[in-house]
């Protein structure tokens, strides 16, 4: 042991004399974070309410039902509804809004009959963000409806109940249809085959003139939000900013810590090329004191890099942060750290083959894992597969840890991590060995 922590410090030393791929790799996830915060975290104001023109064709019960879910209290943060007639397409043209829903005429009756609706939505091509917000709430909604459409459609036509003639419906029989509505969400049955209410996307042109039908939730250019909002101060970005800050620099810490590691495992096939690795083997050590060294570098340098994240993290965060799940948690991740980098120069010929390889494969690994972008935002397939990427069980650990969770909350994740990297910790420094050994590096 006393080889392996002379090995170490000799390591360490010649870290100090050129610390700067280290310090690039520590400041990158406070940079990128900060790039978004600032990028995606709103005006010093907050996002403004997105500005939705409501355009009922049919004026009857089911925009009657849009509007008032629209205009509720719970969703005047996000929404500002706006009843428009004809003119409501112009508005859009002159930029004037955010959205526009059209509600097409005959749509109560349609529906009442069984008939499948759409409905209609024009977005603002000068904006991203809000029409986003306007168009998530919106396609819940129209779920909502869809469903609730469909129960009460079925249900009327098992008890021979005609929804076009409610008003001459006894009480004895409506009071049927409620209850068997009632029994059937509460039982949870498969009442929905197809949407009885959908919702399709349109945006105008850059020029306000034909919409052309887009894929519902495409972003567009960055979002532009009105001046006399921009010029009206207050702390609500800054803590916006902050929360996309924290929200975002897990993932990307993960992912630096990985690139940290892998640049002091790759140290064994650097000094085999030098001829150093040689001359160190001359003396009384032996290649397994060699490889525990590199390990044992990888592990404490990625360690000093995280605490130095994770002090950043927890000052700025406003909720305290469990002492115990953070150090599990920081053990396996070190421990998959270490773990995948001794494997993958494990199996490479040269260093240069196994950069290339460690870079690309960690990108994916932190695309997958949602190390960059949230999982929400991935497509299904990669969601479907993140949980085979560490970086997602790191990222998803720290996280859990921001808001607020503990060693229970991140057991799992300590769990896999601390499995993974042992299995290749054991199969790296196994094939590390036998490649010194060997004479192969």
């Amino acid at each position: 042991m006393r080889a392996v922590l002379l090995l170490l410090h000799k390591d360490l030393l010649r870290r100090r004399r050129a610390p700067l791929g280290v310090l690039v790799m520590l400041a990158f996830p406070l940079i990128f974070s900060a790039m978004l915060a600032f990028a995606f975290g709103g005006s010093e104001t907050g996002l403004p309410a997105a500005k939705l023109l409501l355009y009922d064709e049919d004026d009857g019960l089911v925009g009657g039902l849009i509007a008032n879910a629209l205009s509720s209290e719970q969703l005047n943060d996000y929404l500002d509804v706006i009843a428009v007639g004809e003119e409501g397409v112009q508005m859009m043209a002159d930029g004037e809004a955010s959205a526009l829903l059209r509600i097409p005429s005959g749509t109560t009756l349609q529906l009442f009959e069984g008939q499948p609706i759409v409905l209609e939505m024009i977005r603002n091509p000068t904006q991203g963000i809000l029409p986003e917000i306007a168009e998530q709430v919106i396609a819940t909604l129209t779920d909502v409806l869809s469903v609730a459409a469909r129960v009460l459609h079925r249900e009327a036509e098992g008890l021979e109940i005609d929804l076009l003639d409610l008003d001459n419906l006894d009480d004895q029989a409506f009071a049927r249809l409620v209850i068997r509505i009632r029994r059937l969400v509460q039982v949870g049955n498969e009442f929905l085959d197809e949407p009885l209410l959908s919702l399709t996307v349109v945006m105008l042109d850059d020029e306000g003139n034909d919409p052309a039908e887009v894929a519902s939730g495409e972003q567009t250019a960055d979002d532009t939000i009105d001046e006399d909002d921009a010029d009206d101060d207050s702390g609500g970005g800054d803590d916006q900013r902050l929360l996309v800050f924290l929200f975002v620099l897990p993932g990307v810490s993960v992912y630096a810590l990985f690139i940290i590691g892998d640049q002091m495992m790759r140290d064994v096939l650097a000094e085999a090329q030098m001829g150093t690795l040689r001359r160190q083997l001359s003396a009384p050590i032996d290649a397994r004191q060699v490889i525990a060294g590199k390990v044992l570098l990888s592990g404490v340098v990625a360690g000093l890099a995280l605490l130095i994240l994770a002090a950043i993290a927890f000052f700025l965060a406003d909720t305290a942060v469990s002492l115990t799940g953070f150090v599990a948690l920081s053990l396996a991740l070190l421990l998959a750290v270490s773990g995948l980098s001794a494997a993958i120069y494990g199996v490479v010929r040269d260093e240069q083959q196994g950069s290339t390889l460690s870079s690309l494969l960690y990108l994916v690994l932190a695309f997958a894992g949602g190390s960059f972008l949230p999982l929400d935002n991935l497509p299904a397939a990669v969601q479907r597969i993140a949980p085979v990427s560490p970086f997602y069980w790191g990222t998803r650990g720290f996280q859990d840890l921001l808001d607020g969770g503990g060693l229970p909350e991140v057991a799992t994740a300590v769990l896999i991590l601390g499995v993974l990297g042992t299995v290749l910790l054991l199969f790296g420094a196994w094939r590390l060995k036998r490649k010194v050994l060997r004479g192969d590096i």
